[in-house]
């Protein structure tokens, strides 16, 4: 199942994404809108990066956000999930929930991606076998870890 995941997703994001017109999700707009979200819920963004990022400020949070844009932009899904892939005959066959679908950058559904496999189906065992059906040895740590601080600030 990871290798089908990590294989689809590769395919997803080598698609042409040069005319696509949905842009919400590009770094520099994921950063925009954690920022909006800290002039209306401070406090709960507070809490919530002081659960995940114990001893850390905002303000680092925010730096290393600056600091560590992902560059490469392609085609993601914007929810890409084991539950909103179609598998049929051993082949990613379809992808369902695409409504946050558009450019951003391939941690974004990466992030999701290991989110859902770790957290919400406890199938970590998965992720070494994404890795290798999506063709890398190992994932960006720096790049996990901008979309794991725009996850919790965006609460």
């Amino acid at each position: 199942m990871g290798w089908l995941l990590g294989d689809g997703l590769r395919g997803l994001h080598q698609l042409d994404a040069a005319d696509c017109p949905f842009d919400d999700f590009l770094p520099d707009k994921l950063i925009n809108m954690v920022k909006e979200n800290l002039l209306h819920q401070k406090e709960e963004a507070i809490a919530a990066a002081s659960r995940s990022f114990p001893g850390e400020t905002i303000e680092h949070l925010i730096d290393f956000l600056e600091k560590n844009k992902p560059a490469k932009l392609v085609f993601t899904h914007g929810d890409y999930g084991s539950g909103n892939v179609m598998i049929h005959g051993g082949v990613v066959s379809a992808f369902i929930d695409v409504g946050g679908a558009g450019i951003s950058d391939p941690y974004y559904d990466i992030y999701y991606l290991t989110k859902s496999l770790t957290v919400y189906t406890g199938r970590s065992e998965e992720i070494a076998a994404v890795k290798e059906g999506y063709g890398v040895a190992e994932w960006d740590e720096r790049s996990l870890r901008f979309h794991h601080i725009i996850d919790v600030l965006l609460l």
